[in-house]
């Protein structure tokens, strides 16, 4: 680029997008995948991205952001922040949203669902780049592995990563009365079966949790690359383990959802966790 062009293009002032979603983590945390995916060009076309949403979120939501000079974090206090796009996955804005989707793969809707922003940002080469190149239900951040390195030396090495934090959209209907057996299973893996394993909400103070450590939602994301396996409930901190590491690291992912299914090879679900059996996991641990 010419010195001349390129002080045109410094001069020219950056393209806003204003984008605002009102619901709970997992959900800002997918559709920061997308921010992922459509950085370098957010770059190339000089446009930032301010996204508004609740601030008690900002702090977690920021480790998340591939460049903090694309996207911005605007408090989201209430209807009058209803600015810009609507990135929920239930708005009736969408082609097809969660509740109108004409299949129950959650992964999949995700696909369709960032192809529909996309078009609503209106934004030509990204929306070209998904067509040829749709974008991933996860997302590559090498600073997962740098912060591996920080965790605490009892969050490395895990076997099983149990997420069994608490469905803030009930999405999972056994929650409350499983919850003590999700206790017992962790236990059981602990003491009969020697493995390593931690959770992500403290329930018994003979199991070890993430929260003992004051672990972000991405420093959770880091310690799945090296997990064996999840057992998670579809809830917030399941929402950073879909990054490439992890995927390609884990050996199984058993996801506890109502409704929802996976179209993805190394997610089962089963309705229940008495259905799993335990020497199975031991046995995915010991390959």
């Amino acid at each position: 680029m010419s010195e001349q062009l390129a002080t045109v293009v410094a001069a020219t002032p950056p393209r806003i997008i204003q984008l605002y979603c009102a619901c709970n983590l997992g959900d800002h945390v997918y559709n920061f995948f997308l921010f992922y995916h459509i950085h370098d060009i957010l770059c190339k076309e000089n446009i930032i991205i301010e996204y508004r949403c609740n601030e008690q979120y900002h702090a977690q939501l920021r480790e998340f952001i591939p460049s903090p000079e694309r996207v911005r974090l605007v408090n989201y206090c209430g209807d009058h922040d209803k600015i810009g796009i609507n990135m929920h996955i239930g708005s009736g804005d969408l082609r097809a949203n969660l509740w109108t989707k004409t299949h129950p793969y959650f992964d999949k809707f995700y696909l369709e669902y960032y192809l529909d922003i996309l078009e609503k940002m209106n934004i030509p080469k990204a929306i070209a780049a998904a067509v040829d190149n749709p974008p991933l239900f996860q997302y590559t951040d090498p600073e997962l592995l740098i912060r591996y390195d920080f965790l605490p030396v009892e969050c490395k090495d895990i076997d099983v990563l149990i997420i069994n934090s608490s469905p803030r959209s009930g999405q999972y209907a056994h929650y409350g009365s499983d919850i003590e057996y999700w206790n017992y299973f962790a236990y059981r893996l602990m003491t009969e079966k020697n493995l390593k394993i931690i959770t992500t909400e403290k329930y018994d103070s003979r199991i070890k949790c993430t929260t003992d450590y004051s672990l972000s939602v991405k420093s959770i994301g880091s310690l799945s690359t090296r997990a064996k396996v999840i057992i998670s409930i579809n809830t917030g901190p399941l929402s950073p383990c879909y990054n490439t590491y992890t995927l390609e690291n884990v050996r199984k992912i058993y996801m506890f959802h109502s409704d929802h299914k996976h179209i993805h090879p190394k997610v089962v679900q089963p309705e229940r966790l008495v259905d799993v059996d335990i020497d199975e996991v031991v046995e995915l641990c010991r390959v």
